[in-house]
């Protein structure tokens, strides 16, 4: 299966009012940095509506992840940086998650209260 969007290795880029449905990863940052998925869609992936990930050793970082929809994905929303630590995420709308993702409506990049 296909995956939605992928961008893997680059900086500063942003993915605005897309849809992702039925694809095996919805919306994927691998090793991406200061780069942002605002006000898109993932519904119904077989694997993750949202995923932040790492190519070791570098991590997904200074991203912002802001006002998605993620719905009826294996996972909605997923950020493998240790703590979320250095993504925002920010209004998004979701039903499951990944267990390091503690206040995804009020972590902005940096760990910063919002």
């Amino acid at each position: 299966m296909e995956d939605g969007f992928n961008l893997q290795s680059v900086s500063g880029n942003v993915l605005k009012y897309n849809s992702a449905t039925s694809n095996g990863e919805g919306f994927i940052l691998v090793a991406a940095s200061g780069s942002g998925l605002v006000a898109n869609e993932a519904f119904a992936n077989t694997t993750h509506g949202i995923l932040l990930t790492n190519d070791f050793p570098t991590n997904s970082t200074k991203n912002v992840v802001e006002a998605n929809v993620s719905q009826g994905n294996a996972v909605d929303l997923e950020d493998d940086a240790p703590s979320c630590d250095t993504n925002g995420w920010i209004g998004n709308v979701f039903g499951s998650r990944n267990v390091l993702l503690h206040s995804l409506t009020s972590r902005r990049p940096g760990g910063g209260a919002r």
